[in-house]
């Protein structure tokens, strides 16, 4: 093979060892956040065939996919906040030490309902990949990753069309769905 084929001089023993490309971390992101998404859609698609209450609804034709780039005011407010408690501390704050941080803060404080669940999740997602979880925009563009993907996704949740939208996009249609989605969770929808 070694002289045959490739066409290579002497013995494979003395050959060079194969050089390796630096490893794209963007890259990496890329295919984690596609693999992420792709199995939460999945799983919103057999709820939407298979609903728990009443009679399944025909076979989507199309998804429709939300993208956000920014999270709402409340939401961006809380994780800075977070970030700051963090920094001070050096380690992730109790739930004493959040609820006392948000009711100091006015804005915050109303929303206090919304917060604490919002908190938790990021809890676990701040265990999960620590310091990227409170990251207020992805590192990629979001859109141009799932339009590279739209038949990947299509063939996933078995539609023929993907329809992808920012939140702030004027021509998005509105669905309840469209007030789901954040930055790195695009939310999706069926028609």
């Amino acid at each position: 093979i070694w002289t045959e084929l490739l066409k290579e001089e002497g013995s494979v023993m003395d050959g060079p060892f194969p050089a390796v490309e630096p490893v794209d971390h963007d890259l990496v992101n890329q295919q984690k956040y596609i693999v992420a998404v792709t199995k939460v859609f999945r799983a919103k698609v057999q709820l939407y065939v298979k609903p728990r209450k009443g009679p399944a609804p025909p076979p989507p034709t199309t998804a429709i996919i939300y993208v956000a780039n920014r999270f709402p005011a409340w939401k961006e407010d809380t994780i800075v906040m977070k970030k700051d408690l963090i920094s001070k501390t050096g380690a992730y704050p109790d739930k004493e030490t959040l609820q006392k941080s948000i009711k100091e803060n006015a804005a915050l404080a109303k929303n206090m309902k919304l917060i604490m669940p919002f908190l938790n999740d990021l809890k676990g997602e701040y265990d999960e990949s620590k310091d990227a979880a409170l990251e207020l925009e992805m590192p990629f563009s979001e859109m141009k990753v799932l339009e590279e993907c739209k038949k990947v996704l299509a063939h996933e949740v078995n539609v023929k069309d993907v329809l992808i939208f920012s939140v702030d996009d004027a021509n998005a249609p509105e669905k309840p769905a469209k007030a789901q989605a954040s930055p790195g969770k695009p939310s999706i929808t069926f028609e």
